[in-house]
């Protein structure tokens, strides 16, 4: 019996443009990958390499310009952050949340009407997004058009009822108008959705120290520490009792703070203000300068830029005359024009402060670092200026 020949299978031609297109298809990707668990360490910088290298290879990529401009705005530099969602609205003009990375970039820039018209294009393309209500609510607040902003804020609790955002957009509204009952009625009703939420019971806590109900600040103060400690929470524990004079108990809490997050302005003005209590002048000021030399989180840290607490207190007052006591006049020595340059920032007078800081790395500072610091924090505040 004669045997079967075995058909041979066909073997598929693949043209050499096709198996490079697929490659570099593979490689956009793992870099978008790489990109994305540097960003989920936290480090930014490699994040925004592969996420560059991934629109290097496709300038058309839409997802690596998005990831990169959410980098961006998680390390403060808006305008590149703007950039990039640009370039990713000219790929696809209808992209929701291109525009809601773009409002975000706004957002924080304290462009309002620019971030209105952004998430009123993210909502008309995603309409069922909480989180763009949200930011929206956000921004009506800070335009003072609450009643815009409790819309946003209802619509956000509509569509995701358990979204602590959507109810810290609401609690934000009565904040403003200064009615605590109803803010604290607010969370109260979050608390009992989500039980667990350390955030809720720290907002609740502050909004109970406004109102000056010390026992129950502190105990939800203490609730949210023991849900999930963090650094707002020692923050605002250690003010509550540091206005209650309880100085070395305020101090282990803003130590805990500042070791949890060494880069928030507010922590270091309320350590400086707890100094100033107990008699130390020169550990406060210590700590007033860290505030302005060492946190770029101005915007979030500095309500306004008039540094001030939720306790009334003209933090920024207080700094400047603790510097008076420090400074000659006229000037007579590198410290003194250091301070003056200090005490420049807190009156937000950003010219005088530069030329001040100029004048003590002329005549040595005995610490250089410090007025570096300072120099290259003005740089970028101040693109347009020159600097010696």
């Amino acid at each position: 019996m004669a045997k079967k020949r075995r058909k041979r299978r066909k073997r598929r031609s693949t043209k050499p443009d096709e198996i490079t297109s697929r490659n570099s298809e593979h490689v956009v990707e793992a870099h978008n990958k790489r990109g994305t668990l540097h960003f989920q360490k936290g480090e930014y910088d490699k994040a925004i390499e592969n996420y560059s290298k991934a629109i290097e290879l496709d300038d058309q990529n839409l997802s690596a310009y998005i990831k990169r401009s959410i980098t961006y705005i998680n390390k403060g530099e808006y305008d590149k952050a703007i950039d990039d969602t640009n370039n990713a609205i000219k790929i696809d003009s209808q992209n929701a949340e291109a525009y809601f990375r773009r409002g975000s970039a706004y957002y924080y820039k304290g462009e309002f009407y620019k971030t209105i018209y952004d998430i009123d294009q993210a909502i008309k393309f995603d309409p069922k997004n909480a989180e763009a209500y949200i930011l929206r609510c956000y921004t009506y607040c800070e335009l003072d058009d609450y009643v815009k902003a409790m819309a946003d804020s209802n619509e956000a609790i509509q569509i995701d009822h358990k979204n602590p955002r959507a109810y810290m957009g609401m609690v934000t509204i009565y904040y403003k108008k200064e009615d605590y009952f109803k803010a604290i009625e607010t969370l109260n009703k979050f608390i009992r959705i989500n039980p667990n939420d350390a955030d809720a019971y720290n907002a609740r806590g502050l909004i109970y120290d406004i109102i000056g109900n010390y026992a129950e600040a502190l105990s939800d103060y203490n609730k949210s520490i023991q849900i999930k400690p963090n650094a707002a929470c020692y923050n605002n524990r250690g003010a509550a009792y540091r206005e209650n004079d309880d100085y070395d108990k305020a101090l282990k809490d803003l130590n805990k703070a500042i070791n949890l997050e060494s880069s928030h302005a507010m922590i270091y003005l309320n350590r400086g203000l707890t100094f100033h209590r107990m008699g130390e002048p020169k550990k406060a000021i210590e700590d007033y300068d860290n505030a302005v030399r060492l946190c770029a989180n101005y915007t979030e840290d500095f309500i306004n830029r008039n540094f001030k607490f939720v306790y009334a207190e003209d933090t920024a007052e207080n700094a400047i005359k603790l510097l008076n006591t420090e400074i000659n006049s006229p000037q007579k020595s590198p410290d003194d024009f250091y301070y003056t340059g200090v005490r420049a920032l807190f009156r937000n007078n950003l010219i005088a402060a530069k030329r001040f800081f100029e004048l003590a790395k002329q005549r040595n500072y005995h610490n250089l670092n410090k007025v570096e610091q300072h120099l290259e924090n003005l740089k970028k505040r101040m693109p347009d200026e020159k600097f010696a």
